[in-house]
């Protein structure tokens, strides 16, 4: 975790924004950040995946359920139908897709 200490996004801002989502335990959370984030998963109490962003589209379409943590960047370039913004901070976005019922 040393070398998060270096990087440019901070973990706790982040886990805040998670926790107080209350993201569903059996909910994935997908992220363009290109790294594993351990700390970041660790305050959060939920795994937060790295995945190259020209993956999420697919993912997003093949999900019922799926929250993405992308940079504002990365959500002004991907074409995310029924998705619902649950929180921001920093330069950080949490997303929602909303399946219609």
């Amino acid at each position: 975790w040393h070398y998060q200490v270096f990087t440019t996004t901070q973990n706790k801002p982040v886990a805040q924004l998670i926790l107080e989502a209350k993201v569903p335990q059996s909910d994935p959370i997908y992220t363009s950040f290109p790294d594993e984030r351990p700390s970041l998963s660790f305050y959060s109490n939920h795994l937060v995946i790295p995945i190259e962003v020209s993956q999420l589209p697919q993912l997003w379409y093949d999900s019922d359920s799926i929250y993405l943590l992308i940079d504002d960047e990365t959500r002004k370039e991907l074409p995310l139908t029924d998705a619902k913004l649950v929180g921001s901070v920093d330069n950080w976005l949490l997303i929602k897709k909303m399946v219609n019922q």
